[in-house]
């Protein structure tokens, strides 16, 4: 009886420590590795770019106004004089604007989003467009909670919006992007965005290797035990 009440204990440890533990990493979707890349000094519409998807990285680009834009890109249809690039991404050379600046565009995902970059974009010769960006975090058609700030009206350098209160919030569904429409083409509503941030949960390799160890430690003791009585 002994013998028993020790093996029971030795699988019950075996089971909790099979439960997976778990960390928290950053990862990034950009937009430099899409199927069907615009070239760098002109734009498309994001499903058209990637393979007739809208989505990528496991996330829904819901709607047709998602355009990918190249660094080399000078508006063509309102240009206010210059010859200076539309957009400067956060990384690489493609980023993403709100074609004909439209406003609450979705993202269909349950990954908690943790930033976003935003800017103004360049319409040749002065950056014009909104004043500030909220993301709202959704589970269906509630809104759960939401992140602003506001646009540097000078530069078209991208901004970071923090939403890493997400991570505190369940049952997320998807995001919803809002604009505070200011001055320039298009209502003033365009803006331009780039390396959207995500929290990945990755197992712990070293506490993933406990949980197999005592795990074929109880598978062990129940062959042992089986042994014993048999003879």
């Amino acid at each position: 009886m002994k013998q028993t009440r020790f093996l029971h204990t030795a699988l019950t440890v075996g089971w909790f420590a099979a439960l997976p533990a778990v960390s928290c990493a950053q990862v990034f979707i950009d937009f430099d590795s899409l199927s069907a890349e615009p070239g760098v000094a002109t734009y498309g519409q994001f499903s058209a770019v990637n393979g007739v998807s809208s989505t990528f990285a496991g996330v829904s680009f819901n709607s047709p106004d998602f355009y990918v834009v190249g660094d080399q890109y000078v508006e063509a249809f309102n240009n206010n004089g210059g010859a200076n690039p539309f957009i400067h991404p956060q990384s690489g050379h493609y980023g993403l604007f709100n074609a004909f600046g439209h406003d609450a565009l979705t993202l269909t995902t349950t990954q908690v989003m943790t930033e976003m970059w935003f800017a103004r974009p360049n319409f040749g010769a002065a950056f014009d467009g909104p004043t500030g960006i909220t993301i709202k975090a959704l589970n269906g058609a509630t809104v759960l909670g939401s992140a602003s700030m506001s646009l540097s009206l000078a530069s078209g350098t991208m901004q970071r919006l923090d939403t890493s209160a997400f991570a505190g919030f369940s049952g997320i569904t998807g995001y919803e992007i809002d604009r505070i429409a200011g001055t320039g083409p298009y209502g003033g509503g365009l803006w331009v965005a780039d390396s959207i941030g995500f929290q990945a949960v990755v197992p712990e390799p070293a506490e993933t290797a406990l949980a197999v160890g005592f795990t074929l430690a109880g598978f062990g003791l129940a062959r042992r035990g089986r042994g014993n009585r048999g003879r």
